[in-house]
């Protein structure tokens, strides 16, 4: 009797088995959709399509992007946290709705942690200080000794969390009083800083170094852990005196947390391949992120470290919700 009951859980285990290996020989049979958390155009969303033209050339498979965007991107996180965990739906989630949401302690409707099964990191976008060229300061401490010297009258423009969170830590750090203005998009900020109507912005790098290069923008310092490759002459905040001072958003893919493991097997192996192809990683680098090649488990690790060191430079700062 007991063989026999050995031999049917046998059986039924390699049953399992044999329904798992053909359901990652299937997967994917339909289009995967992959929820960006910005509007087409922004950050997520081109980093998206990128990735999905890619695994489209590997897989052979189509693959479409829907660019949801609203409220930092929780709107799209939110969706697909809900949604059936089958591998056809993930989520292009960032530093923003993964991580900063849950240090300024929002109230949510997903657990970045629980809700999620991270595939894997992708890039990175580094964040630059950018002036008008005709600025008065030249230099990032110039820039902090005229707004010593004139409290209250310079101003700032914050186009999302991240770029907002720079110029707060930063007002903080050098004990200045720099007033924000707050943006929906990169774009209105953008205008407004070659029209001088604002003094400083905290831009992805990849927006601005176009207009330096053309003369019209100044970049005073970089607030990532190392200088940015498009902008090699700029030096990072840490190097200026501001040590330990770093917002260097990051996107990765996750999908819903209870994707079968062998799906989430088939996208890891698939995206793996892909970060690792050249003319991808040339590809990125030509919209201005920076590659990362990380783990799984290192990704997860990356967002419980980001909720931690973010809650602790919320509270010492007091920083509240953006405006």
């Amino acid at each position: 009797m007991q063989r026999i009951k050995l031999s049917i859980a046998a059986v039924g285990a390699f049953a399992l088995l044999l329904a798992q290996q053909g359901h990652a020989q299937r997967y994917p049979e339909r289009p995967v959709r992959i929820v960006a958390g910005t509007a087409a155009g922004g950050q997520s969303d081109r980093l998206a399509r990128l990735v999905a033209k890619g695994l489209e050339k590997l897989w052979g498979d189509p693959i479409v992007v829907e660019a949801r965007g609203g409220a930092d991107g929780t709107i799209a996180a939110e969706a697909v946290a809900h949604a059936p965990a089958d591998g056809y739906t993930l989520f292009m989630g960032g530093q923003s709705n993964l991580a900063l949401v849950v240090a300024q302690g929002r109230s949510l409707r997903y657990d970045p942690v629980a809700d999620f099964a991270p595939i894997g990191r992708i890039a990175r976008v580094p964040l630059v200080l950018a002036v008008n060229a005709g600025n008065r300061a030249t230099t990032l401490a110039e820039l902090i000794a005229i707004a010593k010297a004139e409290p209250g009258v310079l101003t700032y423009g914050s186009t999302g969390m991240q770029s907002r969170l720079a110029a707060e830590l930063l007002k903080a750090a050098a004990q200045v009083d720099i007033v924000e203005v707050p943006y929906k998009s990169s774009p209105a900020a953008l205008t407004d800083l070659l029209a001088a109507r604002i003094e400083m912005v905290f831009f992805d790098a990849s927006v601005v170094a176009p207009h330096a290069e053309a003369g019209t923008l100044r970049l005073l310092a970089a607030a990532g852990a190392r200088r940015i490759t498009g902008v090699p002459r700029v030096p990072t905040l840490d190097e200026l005196g501001f040590r330990g001072l770093r917002v260097e958003p990051w996107y990765g893919l996750v999908a819903p947390a209870k994707t079968p493991p062998d799906v989430l097997a088939r996208l890891r192996k698939g995206l793996a391949e892909l970060r690792r192809l050249p003319e991808f990683q040339s590809q990125l680098r030509q919209l201005g992120y920076e590659p990362i090649d990380d783990t799984p488990e290192q990704f997860s690790a990356e967002i419980i470290s980001d909720i931690e060191r973010f809650a602790a430079i919320v509270k010492a700062a007091k920083l509240g919700a953006p405006p």
